[in-house]
């Protein structure tokens, strides 16, 4: 008895429902293995950063005068005096959008893993972000980023720094879940010297051109968390998060 053969055109549209299959499944979970990327990538970083800090504290206690130690030392004291420099001289330029991407202080020469200079996190929304200096484009796909003509993230009477991140990323959530937050939720600021601790006072939606929203508060020392509004927006709003400084 002569065995069936398939049809030429028959293994060929079998063919392609298979490739359809494998290649929407790849589509189906690209959400998925980018955001364990990028949630890896972020915690990896996360810990090397906090290593690195506890290792200059140890220097601090048995050797100030370790090269290390100086080096972040200095960098702190250039951001003292670029923040008061936003006081005294005001914030002008940040009418300017591009000046949001850069930053005066430049932290590439100081040593911090993947240059950041701490992490953000939000327990009560599940974040846990690198920060960076400046909110350019590849500082706001590593992380959260701290907008340029605002004040840098060390604290300090008179200060608002304030921290933009996307409202998702690729299959991260980043700043998605920000209008979440409840007035008293806490938010903690991790730089080389130790931890920064706020509290949710106040929240708002405005259109991307009220500069005057994200200005230092006299007598103040907060902090501004920055995203797109609503998430399938494109941008059309941003949502503002006020937080206050509670231990000083």
């Amino acid at each position: 008895m002569r065995k069936s053969r398939r049809k030429p055109i028959f293994i060929i549209i079998e063919v392609i429902i298979v490739l359809a299959f494998l290649v929407g499944g790849g589509i189906a979970l690209y959400p998925f293995f980018n955001s364990m990327y990028y949630n890896h990538r972020d915690q990896s970083l996360i810990s090397e950063f906090s290593e690195f800090t506890m290792n200059i504290q140890k220097i601090r206690v048995d050797d100030e005068d370790n090269g290390s130690y100086k080096m972040i030392s200095g960098l702190k004291e250039d951001l003292e005096e670029y923040n008061q420099q936003l006081i005294t001289e005001g914030q002008g330029k940040i009418n300017d959008i591009m000046e949001y991407s850069s930053f005066p202080v430049d932290i590439n020469q100081y040593g911090l893993p993947d240059e950041m200079i701490g992490y953000i996190s939000i327990q009560a929304i599940g974040v846990k972000l690198p920060l960076y200096l400046g909110a350019d484009y590849e500082n706001m796909v590593k992380g959260a980023a701290v907008m340029g003509q605002t004040s840098a993230p060390i604290g300090g009477e008179n200060t608002n720094c304030v921290i933009a991140g996307h409202a998702g990323w690729r299959g991260t959530n980043k700043f998605r879940y920000l209008e979440n937050l409840k007035l008293g939720d806490q938010i903690d600021i991790v730089n080389p010297w130790g931890t920064l601790t706020y509290n949710v006072v106040e929240s708002k939606i405005i259109y991307p051109n009220e500069i005057n929203e994200v200005l230092i508060r006299q007598r103040k020392d907060m902090i501004t968390l920055v995203t797109c509004h609503p998430y399938s927006s494109n941008g059309e709003y941003r949502l503002l998060v006020y937080a206050e400084r509670t231990e000083q």
